[in-house]
């Protein structure tokens, strides 16, 4: 089930809200209603895919007393080691299983062994899957260190590991913060909850499927164009797109879980205004940077050790972040562009010597320098042809061996050449370019300003942009509201695409 559907928005979610409010004198019966809801919404389409969700909690609830309460250290970290390896174990055989089968069966016919290939595989992935692992690998983890205390409600805990809002894209939730908020006694939901919940889902939906969902079309219809300047806007429409998809719906599972009762963290806060890699990383999927943070970066050593070190442990986190995100040459690349990155960065810190020598000239040029960096990484994690040999990106991991230059020169060359003449000299561009062009580029143009300049705002208040909608008066709020309606209405797409990291 998606937030966007009809069978949430006007089914699933009121007769949740409707059976939850009746239940909620009683906390065994509301923690049992919240958690059949969280298990029907996620198995809505396939029931089967919950057998993996249910082991992940059963064994994690196991587990984790047995860890707190054993004194001998040598079998406490075989406990948390076997909590590691039944998660990681389901999640590396259903996410990676097929892709490195088809890598082995393209190593082997590039070495003329095409007689000894090994069967396809292709498994079911269970959507979300990343998502719930880490945050109940986190839970394990933070109990052996004996930061969280484990729960002895089972129902408590399969709630939150399932806690529908923020199952399949997050935002990855701690124990300590989450726990305490479904183990509470009486949730109470004020007006002020239910201000907040409707206007953030109503901004979730508009930045859904207004602008997300429009971005991804005019993806697809420049993409597969030969002419460079096309791909120009495919890169651009997928930079917005891929923002305004993610950033919809964590704002959609803050709004749902703030109807009940439950307060989810930020999980963007104005990605594209950053001045560096570093800055970005505490801006963008907030949540999961955190988690890689606290859970790889620092166990590897992070910054205690030398500087190679340390950008050593830098650069092996975001290629292990990449990875994470599927499984893919083009997510590799761009896991390991991020961490070079940051490595680049922390030895030329050029954003900290502009803003020290240019003021708020600098910081602009910083933010401005970041966001292309940012555009270029796109390139990268995106699934779609921009290179004439597109195994270079998204095919086998070994072509890139024999195609990586030719890709580059054929590709990417010519798409940084003709938007360096775009932005120097537009009116020429302007001239040259094909009439079809004119359609694409002015439509990119009308879906990327109110985005700008909603971030904009939200920059210059440093607060996020529905933020400063709900701490307006009613007569903003009440025109906001009535325009997103419309907007949802009138511009919305109506053949949708899934949202992105649905796929993780």
């Amino acid at each position: 089930m998606v937030f966007h559907s009809f069978d949430f928005i006007f089914g699933f979610l009121p007769v949740m809200l409707l059976v939850y409010f009746l239940s909620r004198k009683s906390r065994t019966l509301s923690s049992i209603v919240l958690l059949i809801g969280s298990y029907t919404f996620y198995g809505y389409e396939t029931p089967s895919l919950l057998i993996f969700i249910i082991i992940s909690s059963t064994v994690d609830y196991f587990v984790a007393p047995r860890i707190e309460a054993c004194s001998v250290p040598k079998k406490k970290k075989r406990l948390l080691i076997l909590s590691l390896v039944v998660n990681l174990s389901m999640l590396c055989i259903l996410k990676y299983t097929g892709w490195l089968v088809y890598e082995t069966n393209m190593l082997l016919s590039y070495l003329g062994f095409s007689n000894h290939l090994l069967p396809a595989v292709d498994l079911p992935l269970p959507p979300g899957i990343s998502f719930y692992t880490f945050q109940t690998i986190s839970y394990s983890v933070d109990v052996y260190r004996g930061v969280t205390k484990p729960t002895k409600n089972l129902v408590n805990f399969f709630n939150y590991v399932s806690f529908f809002p923020q199952l399949v894209a997050g935002p990855i939730e701690r124990a300590n913060r989450l726990l305490p908020q479904i183990e509470k006694a009486k949730r109470t939901v004020t007006t002020a909850d239910l201000e907040y919940g409707f206007i953030l889902i109503l901004w979730g939906l508009c930045l859904k499927v207004v602008f997300a969902d429009n971005f991804g079309h005019l993806v697809d219809i420049t993409v597969h164009n030969a002419w460079a300047g096309f791909h120009i806007i495919s890169v651009f429409a997928f930079c917005f797109q891929i923002f305004c998809d993610f950033s919809a719906y964590t704002n959609i599972a803050r709004g749902v879980a703030r109807l009940f009762g439950i307060k989810l963290q930020r999980n963007f806060f104005m990605p594209y205004f950053a001045t560096s890699p570093r800055d970005f990383w505490k801006r963008w999927h907030i949540s999961l940077s955190e988690w890689i943070r606290d859970y790889i970066y620092i166990p590897l050593g992070g910054n205690r050790g030398s500087k190679p070190v340390m950008l050593i442990n830098l650069l092996l986190t975001m290629f292990l972040g990449g990875l994470w995100h599927g499984a893919g040459l083009n997510f590799i690349v761009w896991g390991l562009y991020q961490g070079l990155l940051l490595v680049f960065y922390h030895i030329l810190p050029i954003d900290k010597w502009l803003q020290k020598y240019m003021g708020i000239v600098g910081k602009t040029v910083s933010i401005i320098i970041m966001f292309h960096l940012t555009l270029i990484g796109w390139i990268f994690f995106m699934d779609y042809p921009l290179v004439v040999d597109h195994d270079y990106l998204s095919g086998s991991f070994w072509p890139l061996f024999t195609g990586t230059w030719s890709s580059i020169q054929m590709g990417l060359i010519p798409l940084f050449e003709r938007y360096y003449e775009l932005v120097m000299h537009p009116t020429i561009v302007i001239e040259k370019w094909p009439y079809e062009f004119d359609i694409y580029f002015y439509a990119l143009i009308l879906l990327i300003t109110p985005i700008v300049l909603s971030e904009l705002y939200a920059f210059i208040r440093n607060k996020e942009f529905h933020e400063t909608i709900i701490s307006s008066n009613i007569f903003v709020k009440v025109p906001f509201c009535l325009a997103l309606i419309y907007a949802i209405i009138f511009f919305g797409k109506r053949i949708g695409y899934d949202f992105i990291y649905f796929a993780f």
